[in-house]
């Protein structure tokens, strides 16, 4: 029940905390061990008990092809994208979701569910484990109560699908998906519609490529983000402006930013964050500090494979470095460690 804490660069003494101190704080636990042993073997139940990742991942599969089937009324035509002087051809793929599409999503995804034999396993693990540890009832009554709340759900559904649809009208759900020539969807808008097809609001994004040149706009209803510049292989570098009611708070430089790296999770590259124009015009008594806060960069340099990283956030004045911190990490084979002989207490105030 104590936790043991040393920064060798700093100094080698250890600092200790005693947590069943923590623990005895505002309930009294007993023994603390005991309550410690305890809530590691719930957990450890509770992993047994869950359902296996590839389950999990048939699961996930079985269902979107479910209601991806429900989505049949798919427009698409080729059409050409503009921005910032470059012009791509590409497929567009428009869907229309309507109030008739969610209903019979949602009665096919439940009725579905109702007879999936691994939700069943899955639910009668989890509640034997509640048996076990929480004290629920029975896996099977919780079941069972799972089911009659479906069978109610659909119920509802059936008897009220002629009112939900007239009550909705003609409002639904707009997608839009723009592929390249290589299958890769450069962008996606969506756009939601009142009863009377007027629009209730609508986002999209896309990036233009022309060469080694590209164009990327995102417009997110109220912050709109729009960029341009260039690529070398998987290698992107271009400027970045992000704007909100027209206007704009913060610029963002990207230098030889690996996409192939970032879509595996390993950030490599180089990130430079600084104020917008009318950014500093928005924060109250900034007035004098405003032409030396304008010179000012925040850059963010990532290198990170499979089992290490680094990372460099430096602090920029006109392109001049004022002030960095370098900061390195690997993953290694773990060693036997003992308890130190002996540390600092962390209620010590000497």
């Amino acid at each position: 029940m104590k936790m043991w804490l040393a920064v060798p660069e700093l100094n080698q003494q250890y600092l200790v905390m005693d947590l069943s101190k923590v623990y005895s704080l505002n309930v009294q636990m007993g023994d603390t061990s005991a309550a410690m042993q305890q809530a590691q073997a719930m957990l450890q139940g509770m992993m047994e008990h869950m359902p296996k990742e590839e389950v999990v991942n048939s699961l996930l599969k079985k269902y979107i092809s479910i209601v991806l089937g429900c989505l049949n009324d798919v427009e698409k035509q080729e059409t050409t994208l503009k921005l910032n002087g470059l012009e791509q051809t590409c497929t567009q793929l428009k869907t229309t979701i309507t109030p008739e599409n969610v209903l019979d999503i949602g009665q096919k995804v439940l009725s579905e569910v109702k007879s999936d034999a691994q939700i069943k396993e899955i639910i009668l693990n989890m509640g034997t484990y509640a048996e076990e540890y929480v004290g629920a009832e029975s896996a099977q009554v919780m079941y069972d109560q799972f089911v009659a709340q479906i069978d109610s759900l659909l119920k509802q559904l059936e008897s009220q699908k002629d009112s939900l649809v007239a009550q909705a009208g003609d409002g639904g759900l707009i997608v839009n998906h723009y592929v390249d020539g290589q299958n890769r969807i450069i962008g996606r808008g969506m756009e939601m519609t009142n009863s009377d097809s007027s629009s209730a609001g609508s986002f999209q994004y896309y990036t233009v490529t022309q060469g080694d040149k590209f164009a990327f706009e995102a417009d997110l209803g109220s912050v709109v983000i729009t960029g341009d510049g260039t690529t070398s292989g998987n290698l992107l570098s271009g400027a970045y402006v992000l704007t909100t009611q027209g206007k704009e708070l913060l610029k963002v430089e990207a230098e030889d930013w690996d996409e192939a790296r970032w879509e595996q999770g390993a950030p490599c590259g180089t990130l430079r964050l600084s104020f917008g124009a009318d950014a500093l015009s928005q924060v109250p008594g900034a007035e004098e500090m405003a032409p030396m806060l304008s010179q000012m960069q925040l850059a963010l340099t990532f290198d990170a494979k499979e089992d290490q990283a680094d990372v460099k956030v430096s602090v920029l004045s006109s392109g001049m470095e004022i002030v960095s911190l370098h900061v390195s990490g690997s993953a290694t084979e773990g060693g036997e460690i003992s308890t130190p002989a002996d540390g600092v207490d962390v209620e010590d105030q000497q």
